[in-house]
C-alpha cells in the first residue's frame, strides 16, 4: 500500500483541548483510523490523529513558517515563551 501523507507518529506529552467536529468530519476521523491501522500496523485513537494532522498541516504551512520566523526574529515569540512556566533556558537558571 503506498504511504499517506500522515507518517507513523508516537504519543507525544499533550496538553488538553475540547475540539468539536460535524459529523462527516467525525466519520473520516474514524474511517482514518482504520486507514492507518491497516498502513502501519498500530493503532491511534482520534485525538492523537487530529493533533497530528494539525501538527503536520503547520509543519507544511508556508505562511505559517515565514510568519513563526517573523516572530522569532522579533522576540515576540521568545517573550511569550518566557512567559509560560517551565518553558525556555530560564527554567534551568538558579533563583
Amino acid at each position: 500500500m503506498r504511504g499517506s501523507s500522515l507518517p507513523a507518529f508516537h504519543r507525544r506529552k499533550a496538553t488538553s483541548l475540547t475540539l468539536e467536529v460535524d459529523h462527516l468530519l467525525s466519520q473520516d476521523i474514524q474511517e482514518y483510523e482504520q486507514f492507518y491501522r491497516q498502513l502501519h500496523g498500530g493503532t491511534a485513537n482520534s485525538a492523537d490523529l487530529v493533533c497530528e494532522m494539525a501538527r503536520c498541516f503547520m509543519a507544511r504551512d508556508r505562511a505559517f513558517q515565514k510568519f513563526r520566523l517573523q516572530q522569532t526574529r522579533t522576540g515576540a515569540r521568545r517573550s511569550a515563551r518566557r512567559a509560560m512556566p517551565g518553558v525556555g533556558p530560564e527554567k534551568d537558571a538558579a533563583p
